[in-house]
Formats: structure tokens, C-alpha cells, sequence
């Protein structure tokens, strides 16, 4: 990841960091600017990059939104946010992306509504969970291991399916990272522990079928995969005590995984 986290994590904190990214770019073609602002990897390309940048940027339109939200309920004044908020939703809008991005960077990314950004950061609270950049790369870095991990010899072909299901799920809820903090990947590791449950017996027949040692180190992966992503995305701090319950349902994945002896 190499989007510079937040100087504060909130809403008015993440979309600033955007911004600001945004305003610092040459002039391209506006699906090209936020695929930058997003850093959307540049092995996607063509009508898939321009997919990917409209989906951050629903994202971030629904981001914005909260943050408007979160200042009328802090009874800021209507008119003291409202011009700037509806500036920023204008840039959001996926209509633009046919657009220069001169004119976004020009009509909605001005002096007033960069200051804005930094007083709104200021008088909203910060989120109660962060993540480092740090922690997001050791994330970025697991995914690529067990990408590789499922992709050797001897995987199971069911297995490849799905658990490369969830390595984009991951992947996508990653980028979305830097414009909502942890909500996409609460999401998505919900929604891989619900699959998980759904699809059990056919994980572990497959298992069965592949490579002991290939499918071993796999779930060794997993596992770590697994740990780090519900800490980043804050269920263990949620739901308490039961949290570790989160962190042990790694440990039933990799007991799926491994063929009997």
C-alpha cells in the first residue's frame, strides 16, 4: 500500500488524505486520476480499471455522505459544511469519470474545500480502531503467499476456487482500506466465515484430494491470513471475550485443511 495513512482517522481524515492525493496528480483522464488516488494496482487495465476505480469510487461517495451525517449529528452549523460536502459528492460522482481530471482537480478540489476537510477532521472524533501501514502491507504480503500457496502443484482444484473466492474479496475490501477504514473488511471475513460454514463438507473432501504437504502449508498461511484480517477489522474488539472465538475459527479452517493421518 503506499496511500499515506491519515494525520487523523475519521471520515474528514481519509477523504483529506484522498484529496490531497488527488490535487497532487498531472492532468489524465479522470478514470486514470482516481485509479492513482486508490492505488489500483497497474496490472489492472482496461475496462477493468475503470470498473475498479468506479466501485472505490461509490465507496467514497458513501464515505463522504457518512461524514456529512457525522457533522450534523455534531450540530455543526448546515451552512458551515454543506457547500463543501456537496463539491466533494460532485467529485465522487461516477458520471465524471469520462471527465479530465483538471476540471474535477479545478471545480471541487479548491483551496476552501481542502481547508474545510481540515477543520472537519478536527471537530469529528477519531475512529476507535486504526491500522498502520504496516499492518495493512503485512496483510497485502499474506495474500500474496497464500495466492501463491493455492496456485502450487498438487492444490485441489474446489480448494483454488474457493479460497481464491475469498483472496479478492480480501484484496477489494484492502483498497477500500484507505476510504472507510475497516468496514469493507469486516464484510468480507464475515462473509468468508459464513461460506466456510455453508460449503464445509465439500472443503474437507477436497482437502482430501490434493497434496498433503502442498495443502499444509496452504493452511499454515490461511490461518495467519485469517488472524490478521479480523484484528484489522476490528470484530475481536467488538464482540469482547467472544472475539477469540474469531481467532480460533483459523484454527478450524486449518483442521479442515489438513487430510486425515
Amino acid at each position: 500500500m503506499t496511500i499515506s495513512p491519515p494525520s487523523r482517522h475519521n471520515s474528514a481524515g481519509r477523504i483529506e488524505s484522498l484529496v490531497l492525493r488527488g490535487d497532487a496528480l498531472p492532468n489524465l483522464s479522470a478514470t486514470d486520476a482516481w485509479a492513482e488516488v486508490f492505488d489500483v494496482p497497474k496490472e489492472i487495465a482496461g475496462l477493468e480499471r475503470h470498473h475498479e476505480a468506479a466501485k472505490l469510487l461509490l465507496a467514497l461517495a458513501q464515505e463522504i455522505r457518512l461524514m456529512e451525517r457525522q457533522l450534523q449529528t455534531a450540530d455543526v452549523p448546515e451552512d458551515l459544511y454543506r457547500p463543501f460536502v456537496e463539491q466533494l459528492a460532485h467529485a465522487a460522482s461516477v458520471s465524471n469519470l469520462n471527465n479530465q481530471w483538471h476540471n474535477i482537480r479545478g471545480n471541487h478540489f479548491g483551496a476552501e474545500v481542502r481547508l474545510s476537510l481540515r477543520w472537519f477532521k478536527h471537530i469529528l472524533p477519531e475512529d476507535s480502531l486504526t491500522a498502520t501501514a504496516e499492518d495493512l502491507s503485512e496483510l497485502e504480503r499474506l495474500l500474496d503467499e497464500l495466492e501463491d500457496r493455492i496456485s502450487a502443484e498438487g492444490f485441489p482444484a474446489t480448494l483454488f476456487i474457493f479460497i481464491g473466492k475469498q483472496i479478492s474479496a480480501i484484496r477489494s475490501a484492502l483498497r477500500q482500506f484507505p476510504i472507510g477504514g475497516p468496514v469493507a473488511l469486516r464484510q468480507a471475513t464475515r462473509a468468508f466465515m459464513a461460506d466456510v460454514h455453508l460449503d464445509e463438507d465439500e472443503i474437507r473432501e477436497s482437502a482430501q484430494r490434493g497434496d498433503r504437504a502442498v495443502v499444509a502449508e496452504a493452511s499454515s498461511t490461511l490461518k495467519k491470513l485469517w488472524n490478521k484480517a479480523v484484528t484489522l477489522a476490528g470484530d475481536l474488539e467488538k464482540v469482547g471475550k467472544s472475539g477469540q472465538a474469531l481467532i480460533e475459527f483459523g484454527t478450524t479452517i486449518a483442521k479442515m485443511l489438513s487430510p486425515p493421518q
